[in-house]
């Protein structure tokens, strides 16, 4: 098993928010409720993103530098069964058609504490980590997940990778050496 941090592959076109409004609600919808992790299905209203030059088209993607990450209704489609469990699907309108902000409330308390290399704040959120050791019991089916220590951090398991290849849905990164997190084999 190997955990990865969810990052978007950077070799991809960016989006921008069109209007000042729509960045300022995501903005504020992010500090003030992902992080925190809550729902924000009630109050959420569909943005409007659009493309920059080239327009070479992800089915991720980060937005607005927040390592928030914007999913393609391709691969929302390919991925379902993987999108179930405490995970919000925000719409997202885009010049390149629908996607779907990823707000990931699963909480999986899985961090190995002694096995692992990491500074802390008084209140025990990790600020930096050196290594992460994960206890693989308790990840189990949990393939898209944040852990109490690290709530505004998603991560997920080499499922994700082999759906994202074998489906060809592009635009995550899966790079060993920056955003490889934890590999038992």
């Amino acid at each position: 098993m190997a955990v990865w941090s969810l990052v978007a592959a950077t070799d991809y076109t960016e989006f921008h928010f069109l209007e000042e409004k729509d960045r300022s609600f995501f903005q504020e919808t992010v500090t003030n409720c992902f992080e925190k992790l809550n729902s924000v299905m009630s109050s959420w209203r569909p943005l409007y993103m659009f493309r920059g030059e080239p327009k070479k088209h992800p089915d991720f993607f980060e937005i607005d530098a927040t390592s928030v990450i914007a999913i393609s209704q391709k691969a929302v489609d390919r991925l379902k069964q993987f999108l179930e469990k405490d995970i919000e699907l925000l719409p997202l309108e885009t010049d390149a058609g629908r996607y779907y902000v990823l707000n990931v409330m699963n909480i999986v308390d899985c961090l190995n504490k002694n096995e692992s290399v990491y500074t802390s704040t008084n209140n025990g959120l990790i600020a930096a980590y050196t290594s992460l050791e994960f206890i693989q019991e308790k990840i189990a089916d949990n393939v898209i997940f944040k852990i109490p220590e690290l709530p505004y951090h998603t991560f997920i398991t080499d499922e994700i990778q082999d759906r994202c290849e074998t489906e060809k849905v592009k635009g995550l990164m899966f790079d060993p050496e920056l955003n490889l997190v934890w590999d038992i084999e």
